[in-house]
């Protein structure tokens, strides 16, 4: 006997129609989702991220990022115009410069250097190279390769609170020589902290090391040109009084270094280069006096040096020989040095 199957159940029409229009409303969802997005993306001029140039009248045109030629500044925010128009951009360490948005006057745009900007000091970094002028009026990145005075090395960058900067500038930075200083965004002090180039230059002396007899260059110490010898190298944060060398034994010369934007000042003390010179001598020492030569001839010998003829009994901070012990029956004087007024006092042998 045949035996018919069951024919399939039909699937409800309505319901096949019903998914298909929830779907093509999903996929248009989305759609017109990513392309009103699509739309505000493309649409905003001068969004966070884009580059501006500014141009001789100060104001701004759009560039491409990547043009190393007119890619000046990157938007870092956008706020709103205040009564000062500096003031939305504040809380942006890193921003240095605003400007109005050309499309929209209630909008201030903050602006941060970029690494093309080779003449806002926001744009250094440690190892960069610097040219000064005029206290560091101007200061424009430039080759490392370039020996000059103005030429210096960064080795560090602070931001303070203004101009002139009387905190301890570079006191982040302990091995900066010097310092300079440039009004910012809101009149805060962008501080570039900085040692020479050139690895004769005076400003980068170390103990031991010698100059020539105008302090102007480093030369080697076994030359004739050399004349003085460093004794110490020291960062203060004012300019020191005299005498600048105080308890600096030997110290008959200083270099002191400024500028007149921050408190950074560099000194040096200097003395003469052979070890045997009377100013360095002290209680015990023998020293040797030429005949019919001047006192400051004199050099210090081994005390079992036939040619020692004079005991060192004491170091006085005094030009008057009263002040030295009862035994002394002479003494070398200096008087106007950076290390103070220094009498050697003297017994003969």
């Amino acid at each position: 006997m045949d035996t018919a199957l069951p024919a399939p159940a039909r699937k409800s029409r309505r319901k096949l129609v019903l998914s298909l229009i929830a779907l093509a409303g999903v996929c248009a969802g989305v759609g017109g989702i990513a392309g009103y997005l699509a739309l505000q993306s493309n649409s905003v001029q001068y969004a966070v991220g884009d580059c501006v140039k500014f141009d001789a009248s100060s104001d701004i045109s759009e560039q491409d990022c990547d043009d190393a030629t007119n890619s000046q500044y990157r938007i870092v925010a956008r706020g709103s115009v205040a009564v000062v128009p500096e003031a939305p951009c504040m809380k942006y360490q890193n921003a240095t410069r605003t400007a109005v948005d050309p499309t929209d006057t209630k909008t201030v745009l903050c602006l941060a250097p970029t690494q093309y900007n080779s003449t806002d000091p926001g744009a250094l970094h440690p190892h960069d190279c610097v040219e000064a002028k005029n206290e560091g009026e101007t200061i424009t990145r430039t080759s490392c390769l370039t020996f000059s005075n103005n030429t210096h090395r960064v080795v560090g960058t602070e931001l303070r609170p203004r101009v002139p900067v009387t905190d301890q500038a570079c006191r982040t930075h302990p091995t900066a020589r010097g310092a300079y200083a440039q009004a910012s965004l809101g009149g805060r002090a962008i501080v570039v902290c900085v040692v020479p180039v050139d690895p004769k230059e005076i400003g980068n002396v170390q103990v031991g090391d010698c100059t020539d007899a105008t302090l102007a260059r480093l030369v080697e110490c076994k030359t004739p040109d050399a004349k003085l010898r460093a004794l110490a190298v020291r960062t203060v944060y004012q300019r020191p009084a005299r005498p600048e060398c105080l308890g600096v034994p030997g110290a008959t010369a200083v270099s002191v270094r400024s500028g007149n934007k921050t408190d950074l000042v560099f000194v040096s003390c200097w003395g003469p280069v052979p070890e045997n010179r009377p100013i360095y001598a002290h209680a015990g020492d023998c020293l040797a006096f030429p005949a019919s030569a001047p006192t400051a001839l004199a050099t210090r010998v081994d005390c079992s040096d036939p040619a020692a003829d004079r005991n060192v009994l004491a170091r006085v901070d005094s030009t008057n020989r009263d002040d030295c012990p009862g035994a002394a029956t002479s003494g070398i004087t200096w008087d106007d040095i950076p290390a103070g007024p220094l009498t050697i006092c003297l017994s003969r042998r």
